[in-house]
């Protein structure tokens, strides 16, 4: 399996193989904060201009951890879950926190959108 070097929306056809790889070796599929080109831009992009280099270093690595939930909510809206129920996933160094707020938010948000589509 070649790398993916740049940022592959996660219901791409190259994460299958990963994993159906995964799933038959009982092996969890693992993401880490700043492991794409959007979540290291992000860094970058997050703080106001306005702040000094220390406030923007600790906006951007705040809203760096957050990025974790960002991949979360793709790898669910994206159908990954669906198709590899059984798969497991690890969230590397972004704690949980906002795990709880992550899934009211989701559900909301997908109660909507069943209303709006089936209106």
């Amino acid at each position: 399996m070649r790398l993916v070097r740049k940022w592959a929306p996660t219901i791409h056809r190259c994460f299958a193989p990963r994993s159906a790889f995964n799933l038959g070796r009982r092996l969890a599929l693992n993401f880490h904060i700043g492991a794409s080109d959007i979540a290291l831009s992000f860094f970058a992009t997050a703080p106001w201009p306005s702040l000094d280099q220390e406030r923007q270093f600790l906006v951007g690595g705040m809203d760096l951890a957050m990025s974790n939930a960002r991949v979360l909510s793709n790898l669910i809206v994206g159908g990954v879950t669906e198709r590899f129920p059984e798969l497991k996933f690890v969230s590397v160094e972004s704690g949980i926190g906002w795990l709880p707020f992550f899934l009211e938010l989701l559900d909301y948000q997908m109660s909507r959108r069943r209303r709006a589509c089936s209106a």
